[in-house]
């Protein structure tokens, strides 16, 4: 049976049934929702699709649900797909445990990562509706090339985690690739900043009283350069007025001056950048970490509000009261 999409006209969206989404899939991409015209981010790439989401779908009245029309690929891949063939692994308890048994011996990195035409020293895994499976056979010895196969794939990328100091090796290397160019370059090297944070971050939590562990993480990669790598990659747009800079690169600054990365303190920071570190604070408090779960938007203002000695005053009051207004 084919699948067939509704164009709307002029919003550049298509709806998808809410009916027609699996549950115990990861979604292929972001999928939007439609109030009174207006088209808002409902959930994003990647998210689990479990009962309880499909509850709380039932439950607000979305029959129906939307994405870009970049993304009309994805959404027919997705749909077209057997509910058969996409059962939850979590209705199944065998299958459940075959799971949890075998994830801790994974790593998710970030497809990005992965440049056409490059050769890897280390297995490439997939993980679809919990099941994993090979995707490209690598040694160091034997190294394997990012082919399309690879690339078009549409569940999460993995590699083992007993090879994370060869994919580290990688990224190392990966900014000089001839497959490279331009843009791609500038984005390459900011993406690199975040999979290496992640790693470190990892091993942190993996060895939290390794003193060595911390020395190596300060060596391996400054995590504060991911403002100045944020500010280049904004500076290419023209279209971006160069009055919004100030609220990436002095998003960490606190009036304090104990913030980063310039240590700026009181009316040195921008309007935009006090402004934004306020913010950036509450979206760190609103969203989930390995290390803690997130904090309801009541507690993650309680707890910026007690931030004076760091954040301006007067605009963590308009900030605290301005939830109330949306």
């Amino acid at each position: 049976m084919s699948t067939k999409f509704r164009t709307i006209q002029s919003k550049g969206y298509l709806p998808v049934a809410s009916n027609r989404l699996i549950v115990g899939t990861k979604l292929p991409c972001d999928l939007y929702m439609k109030e009174g015209g207006i088209f808002r981010i409902l959930f994003d790439a990647g998210t689990d699709y479990t009962k309880i989401t499909r509850e709380v779908l039932i439950d607000r009245g979305f029959t129906e649900l939307y994405v870009p029309d970049g993304d009309k690929q994805l959404l027919y891949a997705y749909v077209s797909e057997s509910i058969d063939d996409c059962a939850s692994v979590m209705d199944s308890p065998r299958a459940f445990k075959d799971y949890t048994f075998r994830k801790d011996k994974y790593y998710r990195i970030d497809k990005h990562m992965l440049v056409p035409g490059t050769d890897v020293p280390f297995c490439i895994y997939s993980m679809k509706h919990y099941d994993y499976s090979l995707l490209l056979n690598a040694t160091s010895g034997d190294p394997g090339k990012i082919d399309e196969k690879v690339l078009s794939f549409p569940g999460d990328v993995l590699i083992l985690q007993s090879d994370i100091p060869l994919y580290t090796e990688y990224l190392n290397t990966v900014q000089q690739s001839p497959n490279l160019s331009g843009k791609n370059i500038q984005r390459m090297k900011a993406l690199v900043v975040r999979e290496k944070s992640k790693i470190i971050v990892k091993d942190l939590f993996d060895n939290p009283r390794s003193g060595e562990t911390i020395q190596q993480a300060q060596g391996a990669v400054n995590i504060q350069s991911h403002v100045y790598e944020g500010e280049k990659l904004v500076k290419e747009n023209s279209r971006i007025p160069h009055e919004s800079f100030a609220a990436i690169s002095e998003h960490h600054e606190k009036i304090s001056g104990s913030g980063y990365p310039a240590h700026l303190a009181e009316k040195q920071i921008t309007l935009f950048g006090r402004t934004t570190a306020i913010a950036d604070c509450y979206d760190a408090l609103t969203t989930a970490r390995p290390c803690r779960q997130a904090l309801t938007p009541f507690y993650a203002l309680a707890t910026v509000a007690k931030e004076t000695a760091n954040y301006d005053p007067e605009i963590l009051k308009s900030f605290i009261r301005m939830p109330g207004k949306v």
